[in-house]
């Protein structure tokens, strides 16, 4: 892992929200082709790092890179042509069809005229495709559960075509058969050659398709390393405050089981 190229880059960034200090000093490297998990309780600052890695919110201290570029030296087409956000819901209060709103994933790759090509809506519906959606590609997203909108996100992210993904919670509004679909697809496209860092609470699914996992607390960086070394009763205890067995499944996945005290 540590040979391989590093594709976003976090260098002791600390940021702030009004006078409130959230992340303090945060040093962490995504690689190429590798899932990382960040995970830690609420308010740890998981989301806050992601709002920085998208331009989002300014850091108050540190710096980042993507592609060994600085974050800050892109324009905000070129951001979003090699990084894509699936957030965990978006304010979209218009009523769309699922169709236009993966097709918006093509927005940073079209020419001056800004319309798509052939090229552009087949990308699209392969999106929709692999995220399992093309049955509502004429429906209103007004009209979708919010496991339906958290899927179409994914396939608007998909249809940019990035390098790197933020996603956060991609799962959380999913029953068990789509939350299990959309880990598969995450590790197919890393194995296509992009790479993804993923808030997520479900420390068991982190495990079975991640490739490491950060523990923040307090806006730190507590735990970084593979699931077997960060998923331990002591490391839980001391992040997360909860006493805690772990498990192997039959195949080797590490599964968390919290102690009711």
């Amino acid at each position: 892992m540590s040979e391989r190229e590093i594709v976003l880059a976090f260098e002791g960034v600390s940021a702030a929200a009004g006078s409130r200090q959230i992340l303090r000093g945060v040093t962490l490297a995504l690689h190429a082709g590798e899932i990382l998990t960040l995970a830690g309780p609420n308010g740890a600052g998981k989301t806050t790092l992601f709002r920085v890695a998208s331009r989002v919110l300014r850091p108050t201290a540190g710096s980042l890179s993507l592609l060994g570029r600085p974050l800050a030296a892109y324009s905000r087409r070129e951001l979003a042509q090699v990084l894509a956000v699936v957030p965990q819901d978006a304010p979209i209060a218009f009523p769309f069809r699922v169709a236009e709103v993966v097709l918006m994933g093509r927005s940073p790759h079209l020419g001056a005229l800004g319309f798509e090509t052939r090229a552009d809506i087949e990308r699209a519906r392969d999106a929709m495709r692999r995220t399992g959606i093309e049955a509502l590609a004429d429906r209103s997203l007004l009209e979708l559960s919010g496991g339906e909108r958290q899927l179409v996100l994914l396939a608007r992210a998909l249809a940019q075509d990035p390098r790197v993904l933020l996603l956060d919670e991609p799962t959380a509004h999913l029953d068990l058969r789509h939350r299990v679909r959309v880990a598969a697809l995450v590790r197919e496209l890393v194995r296509e050659g992009r790479s993804a860092l993923v808030v997520s609470h479900d420390l068991g699914l982190a495990a079975r398709s991640g490739d490491r996992i950060a523990l923040l607390r307090d806006g730190e960086l507590r735990v970084l390393g593979s699931p077997r070394e960060v998923l331990t009763p002591a490391n839980l205890r001391a992040v997360f405050d909860v006493d805690s067995e772990i498990l192997e499944a039959s195949d080797g996945a590490l599964q968390v089981v919290p102690k009711l005290s």
